[in-house]
């Protein structure tokens, strides 16, 4: 779990405990979630509604709520982010 799994731990159940939680969602963000639902309408707001630990290599992901509009897609964004 990422270099301290006890700490990665604590930051999920600290994330867990704040949801859901209001985000801001960058365009590069948002244009890269719509590659995969083009005319699908993603505003600048999202709610993080999950947190999850995928592995190693793709670390934290949180779903995110757009609300109305995004034609019934699930969306998943990495919230960690390791260089090699």
């Amino acid at each position: 779990m990422l270099d301290h799994p006890w700490k990665t731990q604590q930051l999920l159940e600290d994330l867990r405990n704040a949801l859901p939680a209001e985000v801001h969602v960058s365009k590069a963000v948002r244009d890269k979630l719509t590659q995969r639902t083009p005319g699908a309408l993603l505003p600048e707001a999202a709610r993080v509604v999950e947190v999850q630990y995928f592995d190693d290599d793709t670390g934290i992901m949180c779903v995110l709520d757009f609300g109305p509009g995004t034609m019934g897609a699930v969306y998943m964004y990495a919230i960690s982010y390791r260089r090699a």
